[in-house]
Order: structure tokens, then sequence, then C-alpha cells
């Protein structure tokens, strides 16, 4: 079973959820269109509020556990795709961006998933 976590990202460019739509459909089509997989199941991990976002905005962010179907590649916005590890994120080897570095990855820490 493959799992990855996915943002979306309320009011904001690239996972954004469109007019009419919820959160569970956004998921599905943003996936899709930015990862070519198909969503299985999914399950909401964690919503938070960011407002240290690199552009100056705020940001209402919905990370998801997702099962999927297929191999992740990058595409539409997405301009390059990489796995990163504890390590990485320990050692500050990869730029993470602020709402994920102060509130996803320590729930992670938190949970044991990191």
């Amino acid at each position: 079973m493959k799992y990855l976590q996915y943002l979306l990202l309320k009011d904001a460019s690239g996972g954004k959820v469109d007019e009419g739509e919820d959160l569970i459909s956004a998921l599905d089509r943003e996936v899709s269109e930015e990862l070519g997989v198909k969503v299985k199941k999914s399950e909401p991990y964690i919503t938070y509020i960011s407002f240290q976002e690199e552009d100056g905005s705020t940001r209402e962010v919905t990370c998801f556990f997702v099962e999927y179907e297929g191999e992740p590649k990058a595409k539409g916005e997405i301009e390059k795709m990489v796995w990163i590890s504890r390590q990485d994120i320990k050692e500050n080897k990869v730029k993470i961006q602020s709402g994920i570095a102060d509130h996803l990855i320590p729930k992670l820490l938190k949970d044991g998933f990191l």
C-alpha cells in the first residue's frame, strides 16, 4: 500500500479548492492534475492556518494521508518532485515552506510518522 501526504490550500494558487467544490473532490482533482495518480482512499490529517506564507498571504491548509494508484510524477504546476527523509529535515538539507515546518512536520514527528 502506498501513501502520500498532499496539501490543499484554500484561496491560493496550486491546490486550490474551486468554487462549489468540497475538499475531497478538490483533493482528487488536484492529485490527478499535479501528480498523475488516482486517489483510492483519503483521510484528513491536520488543518491549520499558516500566517507566514512566503508570498505574505495567510492560508488555511488541510493535509491528507492518501492511498493512491499509479506512480506520482511532477505535472501541471509542479516543476519538480522529490522525496525527503527525516534526516534531510533534521539537517535542514531542504527548504520547507514555513507552514509545513511550523505545523505539519512537528505533528508528523509527534505522531511517529517521521
